[in-house]
């Protein structure tokens, strides 16, 4: 395991996320990783038993998707046919797994040009994720984001009560997609 830490980009801390993740991805493909494992300095581990870590490791195993948060700022969320794993479209990241094409992919995306990295990966990848999630991020009152303007359009921060929702937003995400699920749209 390593971390990696960078300089804040004083400028454009939507910038200096961006090019972290993108440096991650590159040492990761430098040292010939099949995954890497990227973390945002404020994610944190909920508590989950061995054998969703045995789901998640044996859907990595067999589809071995580009991208694969262990959680995330939800957007919709519906349930594949495999247990433990759905397809998100996510509105934020801070704890996922890229896989060495998913890797390429972000280097081939060039440098920042002004989109957060957040929408680069709704936007080009094919998201999939634990469920339940493996994954907070604390909130803005605990461990306050650098990037937090760039995030919040309306002034608001992701606050406790926000993170408390998007924990619950899974759930009533998967109820409300059904039809997806049932018509196979993980495929």
């Amino acid at each position: 395991m390593e971390f990696v830490l960078v300089e804040r980009d004083q400028h454009s801390p939507e910038r200096g996320c961006f090019d972290s993740h993108v440096q991650c991805a590159r040492i990761a493909l430098e040292r010939g990783c099949r995954r890497v494992l990227i973390l945002e300095d404020d994610a944190t581990l909920v508590a989950f038993e061995p054998f969703q870590v045995e789901q998640v490791n044996r859907f990595l195993q067999s589809a071995d998707p580009e991208l694969f948060y262990l959680g995330a700022n939800l957007g919709k969320v519906w349930l594949t046919w495999r247990r433990g794993i759905a397809r998100v479209r996510a509105r934020g990241s801070h704890a996922y797994l890229l896989s060495n094409r998913g890797c390429q992919r972000l280097l081939e995306q060039g440098g920042y040009a002004g989109t957060a990295l957040d929408k680069v990966l709704a936007q080009h990848y094919r998201g999939y994720m634990a469920f339940p999630m493996l994954s907070q991020q604390q909130p803005e009152e605990i461990a306050a984001s650098d990037i937090v303007r760039a995030r919040s359009t309306d002034g608001t921060a992701a606050d406790a009560a926000f993170w408390r929702d998007n924990w619950r937003r899974q759930y009533s995400q998967v109820l409300r997609n059904v039809g997806k699920t049932l018509l196979l749209r993980d495929l």
